[in-house]
This record gives C-alpha cells, structure tokens and sequence, in this order.
C-alpha cells in the first residue's frame, strides 16, 4: 500500500506520453523482464549529471511503480557524473505529490524518503554512479539526461544502457514557475514509470 496522495498523482493518463516514449519504455521493460526471468532480479541505475533531480525522481518513482504492481525482484539505484545534493526543489515536488521526506542532517547527508508504511523508507543523497551503494555490475543504466549521456559513455558492468531523457527542471531555478516546473517534470516521470511497471506486469500474466 502506498499513501493515497501518490496513488492520485500516478493516475495521470498514459495518453499523454508521446508515442516514440512508449516504444523506449517499452524496449525497457522488455530488456527489464529478460532480467527477471533469467535471473531473478534486475537493477535499475538511474543516471543523471548532478544526481540531484531527474535521476532521484526516476529512482523513486520506478521504486513505487513496482511495488503498486507488486514485481518482484526490481531494486533501484541513482548515481551523477558529479556530485551535489538531493536539491530542496526536488524534495519539495515530491512532498507535493504525497510522500514524506526527512530533513538532511548536513550538506549532501541522505534523506529518508517514505511512500509507503509497508515498506522501508528508501535513503536518497547525490553520489557518483559508481560509488558503493550502487550495483557495480549487470544493472540496466538509464540516462535521464543527454548530458550524462555524452559524459559517461562507458560504466563499467552495465548489461545494457538506455536513454531516457527529460527536461532539467533546474533551468526553472528562481523564477515564478520553479514549483509549476518541477511538479510537472515529477509528474511526467511519474507516469512513465507507471507505464513502465504496468508493461512489465503484464509480460507476467498468464
């Protein structure tokens, strides 16, 4: 069971997700059910430049799909090129759409991050992708901006990469619509994650 509010945000049609999206997500769940089948388990790292938005909001939300559809097996990771902090902004969003978010002890500390009270709270903070935390070999790579993708063109251990882009809601930083900005991106990768989880859901049906 996850909190009511984040159940309400996830319910955004599919619709709205453009067509050429869908196929990717689709090739992704495929890759993803591979993984499953063989092995059991598949580990998603969700990459971005600062690991500080885009790739937290793909880590969490992928997390909560998952579990809304009861797969088994998936656990997610996020990682940068560079190192800053889970930004305030993106905490903020997330709060918006229903979770609950610790406060962090210190510059770049983790926070606790709680949808559910079934299940354990995840700890999210910004590191690079191959810092300990994260599978350091066979998980899926997603890059959830273009500029992680040209920066990092090799992982070590990856078993297969994808691009995943979305639009920076940081270049909303410190104008009127930052908060519109940022829960719209959130949202937006609410509902592709949902999409995601529901397709491999489904692979699973008799």
């Amino acid at each position: 069971m996850v909190f009511k509010a984040i159940e309400t945000c996830l319910k955004e049609h599919t619709r709205r997700i453009p067509a050429a999206r869908k196929r990717l997500l689709e090739d992704l769940a495929g890759i993803m059910v591979g993984k499953l089948k063989q092995n059991g388990e598949c580990k998603l790292l969700f990459v971005c430049t600062h690991n500080s938005r885009r790739s937290h909001f793909g880590q969490i939300w992928a997390r909560v799909c998952c579990d809304l559809f009861e797969i088994r097996g998936i656990t997610t990771f996020s990682g940068g090129t560079e190192v800053t902090a889970f930004n305030p902004r993106a905490a903020a969003a997330l709060r918006r759409a229903g979770f609950q978010i610790s406060e962090p002890a210190g510059r770049n500390q983790p926070v606790e991050v709680v949808y559910s009270p079934d299940q354990l709270p995840l700890r999210v903070f910004s590191k690079p992708f191959n810092h300990p935390k994260n599978p350091l070999e066979n998980a899926i790579g997603v890059f959830t901006c273009t500029d992680a993708e040209k920066n990092c063109p090799f992982i070590p251990g990856l078993s297969a990469r994808i691009s995943l882009p979305f639009k920076d809601p940081g270049l909303s930083d410190g104008t009127l619509n930052e908060s519109i900005t940022y829960d719209q991106i959130c949202q937006e990768i609410a509902t592709q994650m949902n999409f995601l989880a529901h397709k491999i859901s489904g692979s699973f049906l008799p």
